[in-house]
Formats: structure tokens, C-alpha cells, sequence
């Protein structure tokens, strides 16, 4: 047995040999002569028992793209030895056609074909199989396109008329009493009242207000709103609110239907010294405000205040009317604790002449007990 081992190690050897050395001989024959295609090879395999496959290739482009490849099995032998590839008769053969590439650049038309890979597999048989790649021709084409943005400049000229203008000065608003114009309140709009406290801190600002609306006719026909804002402003000490100012303002808004307008203006109305007896020869007006009484509260330093406003309208001598307005003031502490609120009263009262149409001209405090 040991012999016979050494036998075949002997005669693998003697094959190995023998492809190597026309392997080099045929490397040597591709180097040195010119080939007459199409030509077989004989390409190595990792395979024992088929060292060796047979290529055919049909031209030069053919063969040249396969020796380029790598070849980790060994060499090539080009051409193939007369008497076949070393091996046996399981040496398989392909033929391999590899076409010509040609590359058209025209100046201004592309097109681009490309081909199918059409792979032809004939029948094997026990001993040997033949295999066909054909890798038909492909044609590029490689276009240049020219656009062409012509310049386009368009200059307009602009030419502006300013016509004459005149002016012309409305129509007055007519804004004096009687006999001019007489103005009553509208028996289908009551007053309203309205309230509102903000604070910033330890500083609160009270803020009531009231409108009127006067229907008025004569020199012209008029719809006058008439606002009264009273604004008390507060700071907080320890034993409760100070007052810092007390201060009232009205609105005036005449809408003029004789000439299409509105005209809106402000005054301010001084606050005069307390009164004992304001309401003397006075009574209660059938026109009242339709909510007389607002209230809301806030926090203000260390204290809560909640303020309730209400409103009456006096009918006095002479025709005057007379808005009463009562603030009531109630105070706890901030947090709260166990002590008892504290309350306050002020009482401002303001006279005007509804015929006339105009804001009141003076305000006072009212005393109260």
C-alpha cells in the first residue's frame, strides 16, 4: 500500500509538471507569434480531477478581456496543446465571442442602444461541455445641447396727473343747548353701569362707569352718548386702603345725521367739597339704569377688597337730574385670618341738564352716615 501511495503522489506531480511547463510555453507562443481566432486555451481550475477548462474565444477584444481578469488558480496556457487540455476527457470547453465597442460622438444628436446578454447553454454531455457568452456590440452616443435665452429689455414710461383739488369744509356739528337744539334722554336705552378693579401690587384702581344716551332735535337731528368714568385709585397700608386720588372724566360722542359725522370729545370734571344735603327737592327719576348694581373683588396687598357700585337718577329743581353713585368698599385680610371685615362708603354726585346735551360741569362728594 505504502508503494502505491507513493505511486499516484508520483504521477500528480508528473501532471502538475507537465501543465506548468506548457503553461509557459504557451504564454510564450501568445507573447511572441500572432494568434489565428478564434483560439483555445486551456484556463486553470482549483478541481483535482479537472485541473484544466477549455475556452474558445472568436477575436482579440474576446481574449484580451478574459487575460485581464485575475487568475488565482495559475496561469493560462495559449494557445492549448494539440492534444487538449491536461486532465482527461472531463475537461470541460467554452467558447467565448466578445464583440467590438464603438463610440459615435455627433455634434447635436443622441441616441443610446443597448443590447441584450444572450447566454447559450448547449447540452453536456458525460465527458465534455461546451458553453457559448456572446456579449453583442453596444453603441454610445453622447449629444451636446444649445439653448439659446434671448435678452429681452422693455423700458415702460409712467405718467402720473395730479388733478386739482378742492376743499371743502364740512358742515358744522351743532353742539349748543337750547334754543338751538333740545336733547332728552331715550326712553328705549336706559343707562347702563358697568365696574371694573385692577391692582398691581399694593396699588388698585377702581374704575365705574355710566352712559347716557340723549335723542336730540332742532338745528339738527343728533344721537349723543354721554360716558362718565369716576376712578378711584387706593394703596394698602396695614390698617387697610389710603386714597391716593379720586378723579372723573366724561365722554361725549355726537352722532350728527344732518351732516354724516361723529365727533367725540373728552373732559375732565373737577371734584368739589362733600355735600350734607344733595338730594334736597329731589326724587327718584322714572329712567333707571337697567342693572344699577356691579360689584367685583381683587387682591391688593395684604388685603382683599370687594367693591360694589350702584347708581340712582334723581329728577331735581329746575330740571337738573342728578346720578348718585355709592361705592362700598369691604376689606379682610390677606391671607385671611379670624378678624372681621372691615366696610367703607363713599358717595359722588354729579348734576347735569339732559335738554342741554352737555357732560356735567361739576361733581361732589356726598356725605354719608
Amino acid at each position: 500500500m505504502r508503494k502505491l501511495a507513493l505511486a499516484a503522489a508520483a504521477a500528480l506531480l508528473a501532471v502538475a509538471g507537465l501543465g506548468a511547463s506548457l503553461a509557459l510555453s504557451g504564454l510564450g507562443t501568445a507573447a511572441t507569434q500572432a494568434l489565428v481566432f478564434p483560439v483555445t486555451i486551456c484556463h486553470p481550475t482549483a478541481s483535482l480531477s479537472m485541473p484544466y477548462t477549455t475556452l474558445i474565444f472568436q477575436n482579440q477584444n474576446a481574449l484580451n478581456g478574459h487575460t485581464g481578469a485575475a487568475h488565482p488558480n495559475g496561469p493560462d496556457i495559449i494557445p492549448a496543446p494539440a492534444g487538449g487540455c491536461p486532465g482527461g476527457e472531463t475537461t470541460s470547453t467554452s467558447t467565448v465571442t466578445r464583440s467590438t465597442t464603438t463610440v459615435t460622438e455627433p455634434e447635436t444628436t443622441s441616441t443610446t442602444t443597448k443590447s441584450t446578454t444572450t447566454v447559450t447553454e448547449p447540452e453536456t454531455t458525460s465527458t465534455k461541455s461546451t458553453t457559448t457568452v456572446t456579449e453583442p456590440e453596444t453603441t454610445s452616443t453622447k449629444s451636446t445641447t444649445t439653448v439659446t435665452e434671448p435678452s429681452t429689455t422693455t423700458k415702460s414710461t409712467t405718467t402720473v396727473t395730479q388733478p386739482s383739488t378742492t376743499v371743502t369744509r364740512p358742515a358744522p356739528i351743532v353742539t349748543l343747548g337750547p334754543p338751538a337744539l333740545i336733547c332728552r334722554t331715550d326712553d328705549d336705552s336706559p343707562p347702563s353701569l358697568r365696574l371694573n378693579v385692577v391692582a398691581d401690587g399694593d396699588t388698585s384702581a377702581t374704575i365705574g362707569m355710566e352712559k347716557d344716551i340723549l335723542q336730540c332735535a332742532g338745528a339738527a337731528t343728533q344721537t349723543r352718548d354721554l360716558e362718565t368714568f369716576i376712578e378711584v385709585i387706593q394703596r394698602a397700608t396695614p390698617s387697610g386702603l389710603a386714597d391716593v386720588t379720586v378723579r372723573i372724566h366724561t365722554a361725549l360722542c355726537i352722532k350728527d345725521f344732518s351732516v354724516g359725522r361723529v365727533q367725540c370729545s373728552r373732559k375732565n370734571v373737577p371734584l368739589g367739597g362733600e355735600l350734607a344735603n344733595p338730594l334736597s327737592g329731589c326724587k327718584n327719576s322714572d329712567q333707571q339704569p337697567s342693572d344699577p348694581v356691579q360689584m367685583v373683588g381683587k387682591g391688593v396687598g395684604t388685603w382683599f377688597k370687594t367693591t360694589k357700585l350702584e347708581k340712582q337718577v334723581l329728577e331735581c329743581p329746575n330740571g337738573a337730574v342728578s346720578d348718585l353713585y355709592v361705592f362700598t368698599d369691604v376689606l379682610s385680610a390677606n391671607p385671611p385670618t379670624a378678624a372681621a371685615s372691615t366696610t367703607t362708603f363713599r358717595a359722588i354726585v354729579c348734576t347735569w341738564a339732559p335738554p342741554v346735551g352737555v357732560p356735567p360741569v361739576r361733581c361732589n362728594t356726598s356725605k354719608t352716615t
